[in-house]
């Protein structure tokens, strides 16, 4: 538990989804879509609008872009798939910082080494115990 000043940082909620535009979230923009959580956090967080894809160096460019965001490296500073999860990187960043982190994701799409580095680590095929 954070106590003091410390107590007042704002919760971090890291949302990577996969094969999403922009324009496919309804206050975004989208009159079409039906997407009221989603919404909800957009009008309380905070969004990055001016997004783009580099690239990738294997044909799902899901896998680059999450490694590119939890890495801080762009794809060609690694070799591989899969960015390394020494050095600097999102979890590392923000358990420095003192927050507990938290990743539940997908097996095989983002780099393993980094998501070791997060306090609490799970797949969606691991079984809730």
């Amino acid at each position: 538990m954070v106590r003091g000043a410390q107590a007042r940082r704002p919760n971090v909620l890291f949302l990577f989804t996969d094969d999403q535009r922009i324009d496919t979230i309804g206050t975004l923009g989208n009159p079409h879509a039906k997407t009221p959580n989603l919404d909800a956090l957009v009008r309380t967080g905070f969004v990055f609008r001016n997004t783009y894809c580099l690239g990738a160096n294997m044909g799902a460019v899901c896998t680059p872009s999450r490694n590119m965001l939890l890495s801080g490296r762009a794809y060609f500073r690694w070799q591989g798939p899969l960015a390394p999860g020494d050095g600097a990187n999102f979890p590392v960043a923000m358990k420095e910082l003192g927050y507990e982190t938290y990743h539940h994701g997908k097996r095989g799409n983002t780099a393993l080494k980094i998501q070791e580095r997060f306090d609490h680590n799970k797949y969606l095929q691991d079984q809730a115990t």
